[in-house]
């Protein structure tokens, strides 16, 4: 008897009863990455830095994404940080953005419920969860694009995708598939789908999605200069993806001119324009008569 009750004993010990115990007990779900990748960053076709981004398991439809971003221009050196958290279906639920050198400070969104914050820099605002939204910043990386690419795609590819702004005239995404390529890498042909972005960063931008849901490459013209980024395996066609991107951009330039209507047609006259060279001459008053047609056109000058 005695013996049973030592032998009891040593079991409650070994096995504890208290569920709390057995709960400290169970080993942490260890995060597992399932993805990464490498991108070149060009400006004027030149390299100027790269961007690197893994993806981590955090636990069932639970992943997070964090993004560094180097570029090194004109002797300026600039970092970013980039931490993106999403749900089910690439649903983003915290994004967060930090950076050096870049003059942009620290931004973040959180999605709590129904409720959403936003803070860029110095604006903040708090706002109603979306049915269906993505979370941006002035500026995003490939990567962060990428995974804005899949959440537009799994949702039905919708014909505006509101982004979850500080701003509350930010306009929602046009996002529109306008043609395939195929390429020839190093022995393999390779099919990318072409995709423009409108209102997200300036003018529209030019993305390439490959079959496996991963950004090939984008092109912008985000201040006014050219600037690529190009996955890690897709630099030997990086210049035929910027011929494509400019012919886009010619044929995103005439859609433009056609749905711009007309100030005048026919014959017009232009009285008083100030003419500026840019030489530093004085300016010039300008009254111009133009016939539409071409056939009579007289010009009067006056130096000030």
């Amino acid at each position: 008897m005695q013996k049973s009750l030592l032998l009891i004993g040593l079991l409650c010990v070994v096995f504890p009863a208290d569920p709390a115990l057995r709960a400290q007990s169970k080993p942490r779900t260890a995060v597992r990455m399932i993805e990464q990748g490498r991108y070149t960053r060009y400006l004027l076709l030149h390299s100027i830095g790269t961007e690197n981004y893994t993806v981590s398991e955090l636990g069932p439809n639970r992943t997070v994404m964090t993004t560094t971003s180097t570029a090194s221009d004109r002797g300026t050196e600039r970092t970013t940080t980039t931490t993106l958290e999403m749900g089910a279906l690439y649903a983003p639920t915290l994004l967060e953005q930090s950076g050096t050198g870049n003059g942009d400070g620290e931004s973040r969104t959180r999605v709590d419920g129904s409720s959403v914050s936003v803070r860029e820099g110095s604006a903040s605002r708090t706002l109603t969860k979306p049915a269906i939204a993505f979370m941006g910043f002035e500026s995003m990386s490939a990567s962060v694009q990428m995974m804005m690419m899949r959440y537009w795609k799994l949702h039905h590819q919708p014909a505006r995708l509101p982004m979850l702004r500080a701003s509350d005239g930010a306009v929602p995404l046009e996002i529109k598939l306008v043609g395939y390529e195929s390429f020839s890498v190093k022995g393999r042909m390779i099919r990318l789908s072409r995709y423009t972005v409108a209102n997200l960063m300036f003018g529209r931008e030019i993305l390439w999605m490959n079959d496996s849901g991963r950004l090939a490459a984008l092109m912008t013209f985000a201040g006014g200069l050219p600037q690529e980024e190009v996955l890690e395996g897709y630099e030997p066609v990086e210049g035929e993806l910027v011929r494509s991107g400019v012919r886009q951009e010619m044929l995103d330039l005439d859609d433009l001119d056609r749905e711009i209507p007309e100030e005048a047609s026919g014959a017009f006259a232009i009285v008083g324009a100030r003419l500026i060279d840019g030489t530093g001459a004085p300016a010039i008053e300008n009254s111009v008569s133009w016939c539409g047609t071409g056939a009579l056109f007289r010009q009067e000058r006056r130096r000030q």
